[in-house]
This record gives structure tokens, C-alpha cells and sequence, in this order.
């Protein structure tokens, strides 16, 4: 069974920018993106670096995922309620319904057995949330430039694998688009064919 490594974060600050990572570790070869977001909430931001996540994973024909989060919210979710969710027309235990319903669908639909694991101290996660925070503040210069894709290397991660760059305000705030399927189908295609097939 082809099992890979999975670590995500999502963040938002008061400005109203957000951004999403995941790094994911698969027969050796790391891979790391960043997606800059905009009016996103915390919760928000962190299921689209999990859906982002699960998506690449099932472009590498990955079948087993072991997964690294410091989001109790997130990994509760995905791990004790989505059944319930879904059986439950999703709609929580008092009611009320999923909050992201588009988001958490995503999750539920997706090939990868998931094994999930709340740490706030993993050290994969704790790059996510830099790069989270990189992006929010110095990502704008790169996609101004038309830039987005480009691996760059930040002055927070010293090693050798860069992280690829998504802007993800117009894909996720555009009305156009028909779904959120879409949307990740979208993004996932620049992550594809830049990020995936150079290597």
C-alpha cells in the first residue's frame, strides 16, 4: 500500500489575509505548497490545506495517508464526525448545519485511507505555519510580479526544498466558479503540472 506523510496548516490575520500549506512526503520526494487566501476564517483555512493536501496525494496515486495537524477542530472533524456528518444529511447533533459543508464534502469523497493526528509541536506543521505566515506577509511581490508557481526558498526555511506558491484570492472568491470542486481542480492543475511533472 503506497503511504505518505501529510502536515497542514491554515491561518488568517486581522487584515483579513489568510493562507494555507501542506507538506506531503512520498517515496522520498517532499512537497510543500502555499495557497494565499482571502477572507478566509482559521477553521476555513485549514480545511483547504487539507482538501489541497488530499488532493495532490491522490495525484500521486497515494492510498494511505498518515496525517499531522495542531487543529483540534479539524482533526476532530475529520476523524470522529464526518460519518456522522454525512449520514446526518450534514447537519451537526443539535441541528445546526456543517459549517464549509463544501469543504468537508471534499474530504469525505476523497481515495486516501486517512490516519489523522493532532501535534502542535510536529515539526512539518510548525514549517506550514511559517510559511502560512511568509506568504500572508511578502507572497503579494511574487504574484505582482506573475510569478505564481514559482518555488522559492524563504528566509524561514532553511533547507533545501522550496515551497510552491499558489494565489488563491481570485480562485476562492470568484463567483464564477461553479463549485469548490472546481476551484481545487484549478489550483491542483498548477500545483500538476509545475510542481509534479518538473520533478
Amino acid at each position: 500500500m503506497s503511504l505518505a506523510e501529510l502536515s497542514t496548516d491554515g491561518g488568517r490575520r486581522e487584515c483579513g489575509k489568510g493562507a494555507a500549506a501542506f507538506s506531503l512526503r512520498n517515496d522520498s520526494k517532499l512537497y510543500k505548497v502555499v495557497c494565499l487566501l482571502d477572507q478566509a476564517s482559521v477553521d476555513r483555512a485549514e480545511l483547504i490545506a487539507l482538501v489541497l493536501g488530499l488532493k495532490a496525494a491522490e495525484l500521486l496515486n497515494v492510498e494511505k495517508i498518515e496525517w499531522t495537524s495542531d487543529s483540534q477542530v479539524i482533526v476532530s472533524g475529520a476523524m470522529d464526525r464526518l460519518e456522522y456528518w454525512q449520514s446526518n444529511n450534514w447537519k451537526k447533533t443539535n441541528g445546526d448545519s456543517v459549517s464549509s459543508r463544501d469543504l468537508w464534502q471534499l474530504v469525505a469523497s476523497n481515495s486516501c485511507q486517512l490516519v489523522g493526528l493532532q501535534d502542535s509541536q510536529s515539526a512539518e506543521v510548525l514549517k506550514c505555519h511559517k510559511a502560512c505566515d511568509w506568504i500572508i506577509e511578502k507572497g503579494e511581490q511574487f504574484f505582482g510580479q506573475e510569478m505564481e508557481g514559482f518555488l522559492v526558498k524563504n528566509s524561514h526555511q532553511k533547507e533545501s526544498h522550496s515551497w510552491f506558491l499558489i494565489d488563491g484570492r481570485e480562485l476562492f472568491n470568484n463567483p464564477l466558479r461553479s463549485s469548490i470542486e472546481e476551484v481545487m481542480t484549478a489550483t491542483l492543475e498548477k500545483f500538476k503540472k509545475k510542481h509534479l511533472e518538473g520533478n
